[in-house]
């Protein structure tokens, strides 16, 4: 074992995503610093899986069908733990959440954390078993100042289990790039028009109905601008079919799954997100690192990340025509405030989102929870 310690992380699945990509990069960087990191998945190990093993991280499966609870799985699970004996269970997202908390009546783990993503994870069964297992978590943490307020309020957590621990993001790895910016805008053939960058699975949560409809109003104010979409999902080929509908299709790209994020900020003159909820957003992390200006909707962290009028601008989520009035705001900019939008941006997510200062964050947590589990049983002992 490590001088460190040692930590199990926990979670779904690794299939490419926000909470993923957080989880991954923070399995690095401890490894990094000396700790002994294991990550086991509900679901067979896929997507990320990879990037975890180059780094020397060990990744293993539950063998769990999505949807289907298996007690197999718990069992299996304990065992590893059993095996490994870890001095920090950190699990991420509802379902690794539950069982985590659960499988620690079965084994025991000196320190247990559980991260919640989003500001809200399901519906009220959901919150009733945060409720109910709540007393087997030694702390909850949530990624924005929003949705702690809302478990607090809601009694998912107990009075002083509830920390804030933000998502993160390297800045130096989305730092602008203008040879990738004049390459990608040649490829995609953008020439001087004005290029929005939306990022992001094309499911329910991000609402691309709304931007969509909000990019098709403001069409005839906002010149010859382009919408870039990256991601795919389910809603992909129903949200290709409303581009046509709304007469945009010759406007918006709809450009998949991309492995080249960090460039095609640089192309982008402006970051646009629609979402319905979310917790904080790496996406928008990610854009802001990269110093664009953005517009996104009024929920979970949005408006910590963009301070609305300094980075950029924050519309109520659902509103097409508020959406639409900020696009055409940005749009009509003068280049120089828009830079200094982005410039602003950037500042504020170096100084409260960056990478590192969120891992000291993590460790101080640690070590002060295993501090606390060896007084309990020196108590007890």
């Amino acid at each position: 074992m490590s001088k460190a310690g040692s930590v199990v992380m926990l979670i779904s699945g690794l299939e490419v995503g926000g909470a993923e990509t957080e989880m991954v990069q923070l399995s690095e960087e401890l490894g990094e610093r000396g700790w002994t990191v294991r990550v086991v998945t509900l679901l067979p190990p896929t997507g990320l899986a990879e990037r975890l093993r180059a780094g020397g991280i060990e990744v293993s499966g539950l063998a769990m069908t999505r949807g289907r609870p298996s007690l197999r799985g718990v069992l299996k699970l304990r065992r590893r733990l059993a095996q490994w004996r870890p001095d920090v269970l950190h699990s991420h997202m509802f379902h690794a959440n539950i069982l985590a908390r659960l499988v620690r009546k079965l084994v025991r783990v000196p320190a247990q954390i559980s991260t919640a993503q989003n500001i809200d994870e399901g519906g009220p069964w959901r919150e009733r078993l945060y409720r109910w297992t709540d007393r087997w978590a030694d702390l909850t943490t949530q990624v924005s100042e929003a949705g702690a307020e809302r478990y607090l309020a809601r009694g998912l957590v107990a009075a002083g289990k509830m920390r804030v621990v933000r998502n993160s993001v390297d800045p130096d790895k989305f730092a602008h790039q203008p040879g990738a910016r004049l390459q990608i805008r040649e490829e995609l053939d953008l020439g001087d028009r004005f290029a929005w960058l939306a990022v992001g699975h094309v499911e329910p949560q991000k609402d691309y109905p709304n931007m969509l409809r909000a990019f098709a109003e403001g069409k005839e104010t906002q010149g010859d601008s382009r919408l870039l979409i990256a991601g795919r999902g389910s809603q992909l080929d129903e949200m290709t079919r409303l581009a046509a509908d709304l007469g945009v299709e010759e406007q918006v790209s709809f450009l998949g799954m991309r492995g080249d994020i960090a460039r095609l900020l640089s192309a982008a003159d402006g970051f646009l997100m629609s979402s319905a909820w979310e917790g904080t957003p790496l996406a928008l992390l990610e854009a802001t690192a990269a110093g664009l200006p953005a517009v996104a909707t009024a929920v979970g962290g949005n408006a910590e990340v963009v301070v609305d009028g300094e980075g950029g601008w924050i519309v109520p989520p659902g509103d097409s025509s508020a959406l639409a009035e900020a696009i055409r705001r940005m749009v009509a900019l003068p280049r120089a405030q828009r830079r200094q939008f982005g410039q602003r941006a950037r500042a504020r997510t170096l100084e409260k989102y960056s990478l590192t200062r969120t891992v000291d964050r993590w460790e101080e947590i640690y070590r002060a929870l295993l501090s606390q589990s060896r007084e309990r049983t020196r108590i007890a002992g």
